[in-house]
């Protein structure tokens, strides 16, 4: 395929053609999204998106071809295509769920029809004319390159002002000691304070992303979940009532927790102006936990998905497979294209598909191994897109984003969180019936919901809600050592000083609130959120 589009652009070059806007514009929505997301994107994931559309546009531009028999036309009508299919993505989400007189015309099958009709309309009149459109192709040649400049532009700037693109920052040896990639000697020291066992019990750390604390869900939803309570409680789980986040990101919770540290340092290493997302998700690759777990002979698992794509796990469970998700930003492509509604379809059932392996592998995955292991098991759930109603029924996500915090979106959120706690229950119950294994659980959620929410200026039930977070404990030995605001940071710190034999002190359970423009501004407010 590359020998082909070599080809094509040998010849045009040939032709004194020079029909290169097809290809500017094919990848300035790929280049463009990145630049608005690059706090929390790798450059290696524009590689895919950028090689697919590639040989899409040679594809096109080569049947065209031979249907116009001429490259100028040809490649007008590449770029209408190519204009169309991502410009529609960006209309639909304006437009999307609008009503009329109580009618909802924002809809997939009313936008497609002004699209297919433009379709054939441009291509019938580039077919018909005797125009050779050759100026016309020069100022879209030069629009194309103008594009992809300004994109690059963006690109460079964030770059200096946030001192690379997360991948300088982790490359210089002062913030690696720092942030603790490798690990660092204080990281190894703190390894050396667990001890030995004669016996390893299995340990499960389930994070149940978005699931709010029971205060919250009463407060802020109307939901009673005194039962799921009452019977974790009854299996002998430590329930922490008023147990609160860390902090209001998944992308800073969940590194603090497997760090068994606070983040705040990364103020003074990347600045409190910066949006980088990706130093502390790549804290998530070799994390203190998963470090200490190794030394002790555990067999490592993790389930994959886009919140942290990197950790260095012995196992992979229940992998995506599906192309079209293959990182964060091949997802963000995916919602802002014509074919956006039948890719959302194919996205929801892939998702559902993950779910269900999820909880099936969950407790099963350690009659895999002999040695004891450490799963992690990260699902985004009850979190949107909520894919199952209460009973597991499959049900549609929301459609239309253009508003958020409806009753909808709060029944859909709810009927997602009871399946889970079907689901969690059927985990629990499978795990400690397996008399010839110990084992250890925390269940846990890395922070509360944002419905009603206002993330510039956030008053304080706003703050209480999105901090509520639910925090359950199983553990054969120390439950005596857990308490009622325990907060994650401390959770690996408890389990490792009651049944591993650990000296680790304990922190004092803070909640720091920061946005997502500026996640390194913290502003302590523990005293708003500590009690429900």
């Amino acid at each position: 395929m590359l020998f082909i589009m070599n080809s094509v652009i040998k010849f045009m070059w040939i032709k004194k053609t020079s029909v290169f806007h097809p290809y500017f514009f094919a990848i300035f929505p790929i280049i463009s999204t990145y630049s608005t997301n690059m706090q929390e994107l790798l450059p290696n994931y524009l590689i895919q998106p950028v090689v697919i559309m590639l040989i899409f546009t040679t594809i096109i531009f080569l049947i065209t071809k031979l249907i116009f028999k001429n490259w100028s036309k040809s490649g007008i009508f590449v770029s209408t295509i190519i204009g169309l299919i991502f410009s529609y993505g960006y209309i639909y989400f304006q437009i999307s769920g609008f009503e009329l007189g109580g009618f909802t015309i924002g809809r997939h099958m009313f936008l497609i029809i002004p699209y297919v009709v433009a379709f054939f309309i441009i291509g019938l009149y580039i077919f018909r004319t005797k125009l050779k459109f050759d100026n016309i192709t020069k100022i879209l040649n030069v629009v194309g390159i103008t594009l992809i400049l300004v994109s690059v532009t963006n690109i460079g700037i964030y770059a200096l002002e946030n001192e690379g693109l997360g991948i300088v920052v982790l490359e210089q040896e002062s913030i690696n000691e720092t942030v603790g990639i490798p690990m660092n000697i204080q990281d190894k020291k703190m390894i050396s304070l667990v001890g030995d066992l004669q016996k390893y019990p299995d340990v499960y750390y389930i994070i149940l992303d978005g699931y709010a604390g029971e205060s919250s869900l009463e407060r802020d939803l109307g939901f009673n979940n005194s039962k799921f309570i009452e019977l974790l409680e009854q299996k002998g789980f430590f329930i922490a009532s008023n147990s609160h986040s860390n902090y209001a990101q998944t992308f800073l919770s969940i590194p603090s927790t497997m760090n068994m540290k606070y983040l705040n340092f990364l103020k003074d290493v990347l600045g409190e102006e910066s949006k980088d997302q990706i130093t502390p998700m790549t804290m998530m690759e070799n994390s203190l936990v998963m470090e200490i777990f190794k030394s002790k002979g555990y067999k490592t698992i993790d389930f994959p998905n886009n919140s942290f794509e990197k950790i260095n796990s012995d196992y992979k469970a229940c992998e995506n497979e599906n192309f079209l998700e293959s990182n964060k930003l091949m997802t963000m492509i995916n919602k802002i294209n014509m074919f956006e509604y039948f890719l959302t379809i194919i996205q929801n059932e892939n998702i559902r598909k993950n779910q269900e392996c999820f909880f099936t592998e969950l407790s099963e995955i350690h009659d895999k191994f002999e040695e004891p292991v450490f799963i992690l098991g990260h699902i985004v759930l009850p979190h949107p897109p909520n894919v199952f109603g209460p009973n597991g029924e499959h049900v549609m996500p929301r459609i239309y984003y253009n508003e958020w915090g409806t009753q909808e979106d709060k029944d859909r959120y709810l009927g997602t969180l009871q399946y889970a706690n079907l689901r969690i229950e059927e985990f629990v119950n499978n795990v400690l019936n397996d008399n010839e294994r110990d084992s250890i659980i925390i269940i846990s959620s890395d922070h509360g919901t944002d419905f009603d929410f206002d993330w510039d200026n956030p008053n304080n039930e706003m703050l209480k809600q999105r901090f509520s977070n639910f925090n359950a404990y199983y553990m054969p030995k120390g439950q005596e050592l857990l308490y009622e605001n325990i907060s994650p940071v401390n959770s690996f710190r408890i389990m490792f000083n009651s049944n591993f034999n650990g000296n680790f002190e304990l922190l004092e359970d803070k909640a720091y609130w920061s946005t997502y423009d500026k996640p390194y501004k913290f502003e302590d407010v523990t005293e708003i959120v500590k009690n429900p």
